[in-house]
């Protein structure tokens, strides 16, 4: 599953095979000057080529100063 969230905003989840099929849906929906915080996963390499992105690998922190997904 897939959540994407707009900061005091709504809330769109989703359920797709993988992180990096996501990326599609993400592109309909998400406009190229959003900043997207994510979990560290191969879908992350494809959003930094198209959004800013700050990534969270969640087996060393669930927070650090960059970036936050909860």
């Amino acid at each position: 599953m897939v959540v994407m969230r707009e900061r005091s905003g709504v809330t769109f989840p989703f359920v797709i095979k993988s992180e990096v099929a996501s990326v599609s849906q993400i592109s309909q929906r998400v406009a190229i000057s959003s900043t997207i915080h994510a979990d560290k996963a191969a879908s992350c390499d494809v959003l930094y080529q198209r959004y800013l992105t700050k990534c969270i690998n969640h087996q060393e922190s669930y927070l650090d100063s960059e970036a936050c997904t909860n």
